[in-house]
């Protein structure tokens, strides 16, 4: 999409795999967060997945002006994504919402793995009837990619 320089975490054991799907820099989260190896106003633009506590001020410290930070939105109770609440002059925030009625994003994310420009990764997939099992896993906190549910299992 553009990039020309991709920086991101996974833990140790996946750096090879992650530097294998075409980042350029993995570090290990265990060993602290991304931004404590980036440089000051040395990024253009910050996806946040994840949303640790503080993650948006740290991006601010590293985004330069121009740049974007971009976060998934979340409800109080569970992981909460929010902007910054001191975010720098120039730097952009966006929300960025899912919506099980449009479909236009997967459409484009289709496009895309058509294309061999995205790789996705399917850690499991799981039956309609074990998808209390999925969301086990999936809280466990260890999945590598997704997880899948299969309606014809």
């Amino acid at each position: 999409l553009g990039t020309t320089h991709v920086v991101t975490v996974t833990s140790a054991e996946h750096i090879d795999w992650v530097k294998a799907l075409g980042a350029d820099e993995v570090y290990d989260y265990h060993e602290g967060d991304v931004f404590s190896h980036l440089a000051d106003n040395s990024v253009d633009f910050v996806y946040d997945n994840y949303g640790a506590k503080g993650a948006a001020a740290e991006a601010m410290r590293v985004l330069k002006p121009g740049g974007w930070l971009v976060y998934l939105s979340g409800k109080d109770g569970g992981l909460c994504h929010r902007p910054s609440c001191t975010p720098k002059a120039g730097v952009k925030q966006y929300s960025l919402h899912t919506n099980a009625l449009d479909h236009t994003g997967l459409e484009q994310l289709t496009q895309l793995v058509d294309a061999g420009q995205l790789r996705p990764y399917v850690q499991q997939s799981f039956g309609l009837s074990e998808v209390g099992a999925a969301f086990n896993v999936s809280m466990g906190g260890q999945v590598v990619g997704k997880l899948s549910i299969d309606n014809t299992r």
